[in-house]
């Protein structure tokens, strides 16, 4: 398998997640050096007896991220016809008050651990 394109990619994705779904799998693993793997039954099979070269992993990850961006994006779309830009553009920040409002109850401590924030002791 030399480069593919994305659409290439995103096909033969399909098919390693088809072939995962007949056989009752759970996770797919795709990594660099190891044929495209997946967890079914407690285990780890190779959907394939042929490792994946860095560039194709890197392929695999573009296709699965940008299919991740496409589908919310797609659902917004449609909301944001359904609605109108306006009443989207309102419903958008007034969903977000929420989350920001929750994001005030976040403990942070300045990245430093507990044991970090405590005063050496002072012998002599």
């Amino acid at each position: 398998m030399a480069s593919l394109s994305e659409e290439q990619a995103r096909a033969y994705m399909h098919k390693l997640l088809a072939a995962m779904s007949q056989a009752g799998g759970s996770d797919l693993f795709i990594a660099n050096d190891f044929p495209p793997s997946m967890k079914a039954h407690g285990t780890m099979q190779p959907l394939s007896s042929q490792k994946l070269t860095g560039e194709l992993t890197r392929v695999f990850a573009n296709s699965l991220m940008n299919l991740g961006l496409m589908i919310p994006g797609t659902i917004s779309g449609k909301i944001q016809m359904a609605v109108g830009y306006k009443s989207f553009f309102i419903w958008v920040v007034l969903a977000s008050i929420p989350a920001l409002i929750l994001a005030r109850f976040i403990p942070i401590h300045g990245g430093k651990s507990e044991a970090q924030t405590t005063e050496p002791a002072v012998v002599g």
